[in-house]
């Protein structure tokens, strides 16, 4: 049920418990046009008086027993995102954020005691199955049919977006064992198997895990709270478009990349945050990035798997055609480029005019958009020599970052590689390049807050000002919008130097009725340029928001 506020009413005549402290949800995610029956979990009983709030779906409580609750879930048809969130929340407090997938596949759950080979449970050639390692030392096997000739895929959604502590390994093999294709990590720890199917007939996807903290133990891990969704497909799976970023005011179509993938298979992507989750989308923690960019989704009806594009209002450049010519691409910034390096001992190279003392970035992302890629950018000055302060630096991810002033005018030299000159189809990376304005980040260490009765709530805001030194941004104006009549906090202003100048206090004083729903925290300034940005929330799993889980007990 999606709602933005709500008013608890004749409060003083229910008992209300703790705060719920949900820990698991299964299964974790659903198909689209949908109807799904879902249970959370909890470490002690959750509360009688347990409400949820899911935007984009109907999820409603259905019965709350000991430490389980059931959700009647309704999943849209045409619902434009592939990860939605749930909050449970009562009158005390509310669960943290909780991830549930969302596909295009039918689904099943599935069903013990599947721990052998011969012991496997049939699944159909195209679908998705929500598991979990219950016990340690636990194996989850599931037997599907194949045709000589094609191509099965196997992927896991587990530690990377559903936040499973867990790091699984995926095997295809015969009935009687002989393995055709493993992987153990792909993207993260989360692994993809695919085999070319040799003769019709049977083939068993065989799940084990380890545990997803570090340890010195090598043993296969379980537990109640290792979940996973598992697509097994012989039809098409997407891991990625071309292009992989538009611009804002488009709506074009982009072609979906994968395994058993038409050449024309096409999709307009989803902006998330459309239709009924406008104004509680996640947005992306990457701080790599102008602030001014947006996510979308992009998935087929009958495909496994999906992709994001990114959404930005500068220049786009479709780098990834077969047509390669020796020449560097032209390039100016702000621009963003989608590439693709299609042979092992490729270098995409890029010329791009710069002035002396512009604040430049640049970014290559792979990994975190499903590319195997591991980026290596080289960049040279007019005069064809190296530019020391624009080494390349590489994330986690694989991404490669580099931020450096321009010491002189002149057409600059980009080239991005691949180090180790691999041979794979999954080599596209996405290039963007701008020049830093003047701008600011704001955000809080918490997704929900609670304020106690009869007492003020100090609630920390940090401040991270951004962009060329000499330009610096002006007084930051913060005020709290959508509190409850009778409760007030008032506004703050962030300073360009001193104690302010890092971070501010937002003090919000409880008054008048009970209140449970979001708030937001507007920071607006007027110099150099007028902009406005909302407070965001700590990453979670990838994402940030700019609305905050609120509680107030007057």
């Amino acid at each position: 049920m999606v709602r933005t506020c709500a008013v608890w009413l004749a409060a003083s005549t229910v008992v209300f418990a703790a705060p719920p402290d949900v820990k698991v949800l299964f299964p974790p995610g659903g198909q689209r046009g949908t109807k799904v029956e879902m249970v959370c979990e909890a470490e002690v009983d959750l509360p009688q008086a347990l409400q949820v709030t899911a935007p984009g779906v109907e999820a409603v409580v259905t019965s709350t027993v000991g430490k389980t609750s059931t959700i009647a879930v309704s999943i849209p048809a045409d619902l434009a995102a592939d990860r939605v969130w749930f909050r449970f929340y009562n009158q005390e407090g509310a669960s943290e954020l909780m991830p549930f997938l969302v596909g295009s596949l039918p689904e099943v759950i599935e069903q013990e005691t599947n721990n052998s080979l011969k012991q496997a449970q049939g699944i159909a050639s195209r679908c998705v199955v929500n598991g979990r390692m219950n016990v340690m030392e636990d194996a989850d096997c599931y037997v599907v049919q194949a045709t000589e000739g094609q191509t099965l895929v196997a992927a896991i959604d587990a530690n990377l977006r559903i936040g499973s502590n867990m790091d699984p390994a995926l095997q295809i093999v015969t009935p009687d064992g002989f393995i055709l294709a493993e992987n153990h990590d792909d993207i993260g720890f989360d692994p993809v198997a695919v085999a070319r199917i040799p003769r019709t007939g049977q083939y068993i996807v065989r799940v084990v895990s380890f545990s997803g903290t570090k340890s010195t133990s090598i043993r296969f891990h379980g537990n109640s709270k290792m979940v996973y969704r598992l697509t097994v497909t012989t039809g098409p799976y997407v891991y990625a478009t071309s292009p992989n970023i538009l611009a804002t005011d488009a709506s074009p179509t982009v072609r979906l990349m994968g395994w058993n993938v038409p050449p024309d298979l096409q999709c307009t992507p989803a902006r998330l945050g459309s239709g009924p989750m406008s104004g509680h989308e996640e947005l992306e923690t990457y701080a790599g990035l102008p602030r001014d960019s947006q996510l979308a989704a992009a998935f087929a009806p009958d495909a496994g798997g999906s992709a994001r594009v990114r959404l930005w209002p500068y220049a786009v450049v479709d780098n990834t055609g077969d047509d390669r010519v020796s020449a560097p691409t032209e390039l100016t910034a702000p621009v963003a480029v989608t590439g693709w390096l299609r042979s092992p001992r490729q270098v995409d190279g890029y010329s791009i005019p710069l002035r002396k003392d512009d604040v430049v970035a640049m970014t290559v992302e792979s990994n975190r958009i499903g590319s195997l890629l591991d980026p290596q950018l080289t960049l040279t000055d007019p005069a064809g020599g190296l530019v020391p302060a624009a080494a390349s630096v590489s994330s986690p991810q694989h991404d490669a970052q580099v931020t450096f002033t321009v010491p002189v005018d002149g057409i600059y030299r980009l080239t991005i590689r691949d180090p180790y000159e691999l041979d794979s189809p999954r080599r596209f990376y996405r290039l963007t390049v701008w020049l830093e304005q003047p701008d600011y980040d704001v955000s809080v260490d918490a997704s929900q807050i609670v304020v106690g009765p009869g007492k003020p709530l100090e609630l920390p805001v940090k401040v991270v000002r951004r962009g060329p030194a000499g330009t610096p941004v002006g007084p930051i104006t913060f005020r709290v919008l959508g509190l409850p009549d009778g409760t007030t906090a008032a506004d703050v202003v962030s300073e360009p130097t001193g104690e302010t100048s890092t971070g501010v206090k937002m003090v919000i004083i409880p008054g008048g009725s009970p209140f449970v729903g979001r708030i937001r925290i507007l920071a607006t300034a007027e110099s150099p340029r007028k902009m406005a940005r909302y407070v965001r929330t700590p990453d979670r799993l990838g994402a940030t928001f700019e609305s905050i889980w609120t509680t107030i007990n007057p």
